[in-house]
């Protein structure tokens, strides 16, 4: 994950982050298909782990095959994020704001049967915030399991 500001950037750390993706959609032919999709992605922001970033993006997102193994995927929807810290007295989560969340990306079904595919996936997204006036954005290599 990488701040564009840098006021929510990782200090003294590796800038590592967690993530997790969800989508399901339906077929419109057979190359083509339209998604919802869920994204996490949360990344310590200290050293000893006690901040941490937190961002969710929900996008409606189109996907369309190139080839019958490789395919490219676009998405446009909300992002939140959230900071997560430790004041000495516990954790607490402070919501920094709502904002316009979008990705794209290129995959390639490794294993595709009837009911079944292994993808792997390159992606990348952002979202952008009015207050704090920041865009974060995250590139990720994934491997996916779909059932049909």
């Amino acid at each position: 994950m990488e701040s564009d500001a840098g006021e929510l950037a990782c200090v003294g750390c590796e800038p590592i982050a967690a993530t997790f993706d969800f989508h399901v959609g339906t077929m419109l032919s057979s190359k083509f298909a339209l998604q919802a999709e869920f994204w996490f992605q949360g990344q310590s922001l200290d050293a000893t782990g006690r901040a941490s970033i937190n961002q969710t993006m929900f996008t409606a997102a189109a996907q369309y095959w190139l080839h019958p193994r490789f395919w490219l995927r676009a998405g446009f929807g909300l992002a939140n994020l959230t900071l997560n810290y430790d004041d000495n007295f516990g954790p607490v989560s402070e919501s920094l704001g709502t904002g316009v969340a979008m990705h794209v990306g290129a995959g390639f079904e490794i294993i595709h049967s009837r009911n079944f595919s292994l993808d792997a996936l390159i992606k990348t997204g952002a979202g952008t915030y009015s207050d704090p006036d920041e865009t974060i954005s995250a590139t990720t290599f994934n491997l996916g399991v779909n059932w049909y």
